[in-house]
């Protein structure tokens, strides 16, 4: 552009290039600025990061904003919300500078959001000497975040005509953070509340709460109603706990059936925190009307709750982890980890082999497990040829898996059969083949020779 421009004559192609310069502020760049100064979209990309991952919205709003970089999502959240706007011809603007009143104003706009704004009066003199200089439009705004100790100084002024550094902006969200959520403190571990749904939680720990749980978290008008229907309210309202157990009861847990529980991450001392929830749904009002009226109050505790792991995770340094809990997951796993299991690992070149204690089980079985998801398939019957057969014979069970094709799985009981299919993140690996390996290796430890043969 500043080419085209150059090669015009004498005083049109001067004033093209000052007014190119005058407007650069409020042009967007076909790049991201590397000079330290913050962006719109640096600053939404930061609000959602923190405050709205996993929400969606429509990204097909705005021209110049990317999937690769995070700036549609973000951006898209932002608008859905009212935090920001686009320019009114297509752009959204990413890559434009932000004054520090600009950002003050997509922070409160976002504590809007969570009703956390002014409400009623509340003017009240700003005691810096610049404080004049702020423009009407982001004054409510600017009074909010030196309110609530989200704003940074410069040099004892606030500055809000200067661009905030990208520098700044992770000590913003860090006490915009401090501004918005309750934090809840136990055993050295911090659950994250929303300050707008707080008022209307129960968090105190049930006196029958499992050993080791951290936090409970239920709606109190839920047991508020229950109670008033003349019931204790054990359970009314209840939202979710998290447990913090030991490796090995992590390990009793993963060989059963985890209906309302979710392993989902560990620390680095090897324990695991498990995320507890109900089946079923614990919503309670004194009346028809009132469930029709606050559901949606319910409806969005509950969205926050399918967050919260995800938070704690990151407010706590945790490592996040997750398990599988079908039929064939429970199997493997009791293999690894029940001393009581009986089972037999059986194919036609040796027939069925018992456990020995010089091969390591677990191995193979947590190896077949690694990565792997088992989804259920409608099939009727399964290929001809090898198969490798998991037999748990005082069950009634069984699990065969194909040489010919080396993820699928028929299960046998009693009362008929189905298949499912293992599926892997790592391409090429079968679970016929590792079970394979194992079953060979048990066959050299006990010295066998091929019954075929």
């Amino acid at each position: 552009m500043k080419t085209s421009i150059l090669k015009r004559s004498g005083a049109l192609a001067l004033a093209l290039l000052m007014a190119l310069c005058l407007a650069a502020p409020a042009l967007a760049e076909e790049t991201a600025p590397d000079d330290g100064l913050a962006t719109r979209g640096d600053v939404v990309k930061w609000l959602y990061d923190d405050f709205g991952e996993g929400a969606t919205a429509d990204t097909a709003e705005f021209t110049d904003v990317s999937e690769e970089d995070g700036t549609a999502q973000a951006a898209a959240w932002a608008a859905s919300l009212g935090i920001v706007k686009g320019y009114g011809d297509g752009r959204f603007g990413t890559y434009d500078y932000v004054t520090r009143e600009q950002a003050a104003t997509m922070l409160y706009r976002f504590a809007q959001t969570m009703d956390l704004g002014f409400h009623g009066a509340w003017m009240f003199l700003l005691d810096y000497p610049d404080a004049a200089e702020i423009s009407d439009w982001a004054n409510e705004a600017m009074h909010w975040v030196v309110m609530n100790g989200v704003i940074t100084e410069r040099d004892g002024v606030l500055a809000p005509k200067d661009y905030i550094g990208i520098n700044e902006l992770p000590v913003w969200m860090r006490k915009m953070d401090d501004a918005t959520t309750v934090k809840l403190e136990n055993g050295g571990y911090t659950l994250a509340i929303p300050a707008d749904l707080a008022p209307q939680l129960n968090t105190e720990l049930p006196a029958d709460a499992p050993e080791g749980t951290l936090f409970a978290v239920a709606e109190q008008a839920s047991i508020d109603a229950a109670k008033a229907r003349g019931y204790e309210g054990e359970g009314a309202g209840w939202l979710f706990a998290i447990q913090k157990i030991s490796e090995d009861e992590a390990h009793r847990l993963l060989c059963g059936d985890m209906s309302g529980k979710e392993l989902f991450a560990r620390d680095e001392a090897g324990n695991h925190f498990v995320f507890c929830h109900p089946t079923d749904v614990r919503f309670d009002r004194a009346t028809t009307e009132e469930m029709i009226a606050d559901t949606p109050v319910w409806t969005k505790l509950n969205e926050w709750a399918a967050l919260a792991k995800d938070r704690f995770i990151n407010d706590n340094g945790l490592t996040p982890e997750s398990y599988g809990n079908t039929d064939v997951d429970i199997a493997l796993y009791r293999v690894a980890y029940d001393p009581e299991v009986k089972y037999t690992l059986s194919t036609t070149a040796f027939g069925p082999l018992e456990p020995s204690e010089d091969v390591d089980a677990a191995s193979y079985v947590l190896s077949a497990l690694n990565g792997a998801a088992f989804e259920r398939v409608d099939l009727e019957e399964g290929p001809d040829g090898e198969y490798v057969v998991l037999n748990f014979p005082e069950e009634g069970v069984r699990y065969d898996v194909f040489s010919a094709d080396g993820n699928l799985i028929r299960r046998v009981t009693e009362y008929g059969e189905d298949y499912m299919r293992a599926v892997y993140d790592e391409e090429g690996l079968e679970l016929f083949g590792i079970l394979q390996e194992w079953y060979f290796v048990l066959a050299s430890v006990y010295d066998l020779e091929p019954v075929n043969e």
